[in-house]
């Protein structure tokens, strides 16, 4: 896959990623992978000096403390919005 684009992005090498957030200024790094990988991919990041992580696996990396990991869990808030479709539902049928 790598050199592939996707829309307007290319899907890029990991040997390239110090390059990429140095010469993008990249701050934030986004999480999105498969739970066995997760921390091996939070590791990278971190090793690359990105010190604000979004993670959308349900895996929780372990990181140091001078690092901000936001946990969000596609799955679980998919969970909840249809829980809320539901009661409205519910609530049409009741009113």
């Amino acid at each position: 896959m790598i050199g592939k684009k996707i829309s307007n992005l290319k899907i890029q090498n990991i040997k390239d990623l110090q390059r990429t957030i140095k010469t993008r200024n990249i701050k934030i790094g986004i999480i999105a992978t498969p739970n066995n990988i997760t921390q091996l991919v939070a590791d990278t990041l971190i090793a690359n000096d990105l010190h604000y992580l979004i993670n959308f696996s349900s895996f929780t990396p372990k990181i140091p403390d001078y690092v901000i990991v936001k946990n969000l869990d596609p799955g679980l808030e998919i969970e909840s919005m249809t829980y809320y479709l539901r009661q409205r539902r519910l609530n049409r049928i009741a009113g």
